[in-house]
Parts: structure tokens; C-alpha cells; sequence
């Protein structure tokens, strides 16, 4: 028999509609839930849940990751086969990323999961990928922190938890890092995309035990400003407090940002950062060294940090655990590997 914690924190895949408004409901969990038993009856499952929030997924802070993990920390001790977090869409791409990165020892698998739209609406995916994430638990011998979701082409796609991207605002599909997708669930077996930029299936197997081994996470008092590039972007906008500890400036794809004209200028945004103690971290590059644009040679020798082959998410989540800790110098903790961020 398989034990899956349950962990419901609100979103799409937790709300029902009234009238013209999508709102959260608690009795949505109960629903999933028994959609699952109604379509697997044979399937050994035992579920217990907790509900720790029940809230938008759009109205996240760092202080709603740290619930969730909280939450599941605190079962820690009740060995689990795996625990799925059910979450909304908005946001889940930075919650399975801090999840990763809290989680990244476990000996159980984690996974993460939303939906498109509420449950019982005909074209709702919600029920099928919380089934999904508990296949993926029950039948197969894996472990590590992951997210689910069944894709327009009815692919039931697996994500490493700190590659999954925002869904496109468009057709509200997600992608990997990348385009790198980890592998797919096909009649409850787990596919893996075999890639050189991939672990292994054998380093992703259980070894048999059911430690949920994480990483503690103090408060996020310390603040991340996050900035993506776009011409005309005017840095004299931004009001640097005394709780902003760094600064994520996402770049074009050749690495390369405006460095003319002072207040688009990201090197004189740089000069400003550094004089008042902010670190200025740059993303994502393909490598260091080798032929570059002089425009970034110049945002490089302003002291901005490069950070290589990471998505956005994981960059600013990264970040907001590196300055919230002390444990380890910040600069040192973007640059070690935790848990596959980087291709």
C-alpha cells in the first residue's frame, strides 16, 4: 500500500466557479481526491491530507513557499511513499523551484501539480494530472522533486522541479528549460527523456528509503529585485531599500543589454547597485570566456555577476535563499549546483 500526503494550498485546481468569478474552495479536495479513487479503484492508495493555505497562486510571497515547506517538513517523520502538492497555475513554476531546492535530498518523490481549469469544467486537466502525480508515486521507483501537467496534446509531461517554466500566456502551456522536459507518465509508467542534460533513471530511482530530507529556511527578511530587459527600460525607476540585498537582471538572449545613455544604461545601474553594497547578477549566459559583445564586455567589467544556463525562476528563487541565509557566502551559494538548475 502506498501513503501519499496530500498538501492543498488553493489555486485553480482548488477553486470551483460562482457566477463569473473562479474563487478557492475547501471542498474541492475532497473532490480530487475521490476522482482518483472513482478512476483507479484497484490502485492501493492511502491519502491523508493538509490544507496549510487556500489561496491564488497569484498571490504568493516567498512567506507562502515557506508554509508549504514548513508543512511538509513537519511530516517528515511519518513515512510517506511520496506527497504531492496541489497548487495553482500562476506560480507554480517558483514554488516547484524552491521546493527543489529545499527538497533536493528527499528519498520520496515530491511533486507539484495545478490544473487549467477547475475541476468539472469539460476542458479541465486538474483531475488528470493529480492522477498522474499519484501514478507516478504509486508505480514507479523514483524519487526527487518534480511537477505535472498534461499538455494541449494530451502529454503527460514530467518536469524537474527547478526547470519548469511560466506557462505562456497565450495557450497557457508550460514548458522546460531549455525545451528540455524530464520525461513523460504513459499509462502511469514514468518515461524519461533520455538527454545528456538529464539525470539518469538510475539517479533518479529510490534506494528504499522514505526520509523527506530538506533543507530548513529561515523567514525572507532580506528582498530580491528582479528585472528583465526590454528597450527603454529606464533604471532610474527602481527604489533600492535597505532590505534589498541583490538584483536579477535578465538579459537578452545573446547576453547583451542597453548600455547607453545613463538612465538606460545598465552598467550605470550596475555602478549605482555596487556603491550601495546591492549585487547585480546577470542571466543567463551560454559561457564564460570566448567572443563576446562589447556591450556585455562592458556590463561585465561594471561588476555585474554572470549567472550560466538557469531559467529566470530558478535565478530569483536561487537568490532569495542565497541572501537569506548566512551559512554560506551568497556569491559561492549561486555558483554550487543544488538540484539540476543548470543545463
Amino acid at each position: 500500500m502506498n501513503k501519499i500526503l496530500v498538501v492543498f494550498t488553493g489555486g485553480t485546481i482548488g477553486s470551483r466557479i460562482d457566477g463569473a468569478t473562479i474563487n478557492v474552495d475547501d471542498a474541492m479536495s475532497r473532490v480530487i481526491i475521490e476522482g482518483f479513487t472513482k478512476a483507479y479503484p484497484d490502485t492501493d492508495v492511502v491519502f491523508d491530507t493538509v490544507q496549510p493555505m487556500n489561496v491564488l497562486s497569484e498571490n504568493f510571497t516567498p512567506r507562502h513557499w515557506k508554509i508549504i515547506s514548513d508543512c511538509v517538513a513537519d511530516k517528515s517523520r511519518d513515512n510517506y511513499d511520496g506527497v504531492i502538492i496541489t497548487h495553482g497555475s500562476d506560480t507554480i513554476s517558483y514554488t516547484s523551484t524552491y521546493m527543489g531546492f529545499l527538497f533536493a535530498k528527499t528519498e520520496i518523490p515530491i511533486v507539484l501539480t495545478c490544473s487549467n481549469y477547475v475541476l468539472g469544467h469539460p476542458n479541465s486537466n486538474g483531475q488528470d494530472n493529480f492522477n498522474n502525480s499519484v501514478l507516478l508515486i504509486a508505480k514507479n521507483n523514483i524519487k526527487g522533486v518534480f511537477s505535472v501537467f498534461q499538455d494541449k496534446k494530451k502529454r503527460n509531461v514530467v518536469y524537474l522541479a527547478t526547470r519548469m517554466q511560466e506557462a505562456n500566456p497565450y495557450d497557457d502551456q508550460f514548458t522546460a528549460f531549455g525545451n528540455i522536459e524530464l520525461g513523460q507518465i504513459i499509462n502511469g509508467n514514468f518515461i524519461l527523456n533520455e538527454s545528456p542534460q538529464n539525470p539518469t533513471i538510475e539517479e533518479l530511482a529510490s534506494n528504499g528509503g522514505k526520509k523527506i530530507i530538506f533543507e530548513n529556511q529561515k523567514d525572507f527578511n532580506n528582498q530580491i529585485l528582479a528585472i528583465k530587459a526590454y528597450p527603454g527600460l529606464n533604471y532610474n525607476n527602481f527604489t533600492l531599500t535597505d532590505k534589498t540585498k541583490a538584483v536579477l537582471c535578465a538579459l537578452y538572449h545573446s547576453s547583451s543589454n542597453c548600455v547607453e545613455e545613463a538612465e538606460f544604461s545598465l552598467t550605470e545601474f550596475i555602478s549605482k547597485c555596487n556603491a550601495k553594497g546591492v549585487d547585480v547578477y546577470l542571466m543567463s549566459f551560454k559561457r564564460l570566456g570566448g567572443e563576446v559583445y562589447l556591450t556585455t564586455k562592458r556590463i561585465m567589467d561594471a561588476g555585474g555577476i554572470p549567472l550560466l544556463n538557469i531559467s529566470f525562476e530558478s535565478a530569483y528563487v536561487k537568490l532569495n535563499l542565497a541572501y537569506n541565509q548566512i551559512e554560506t557566502d551568497p556569491k559561492k551559494y549561486m555558483q554550487d549546483e543544488i538540484y539540476y538548475e543548470n543545463l
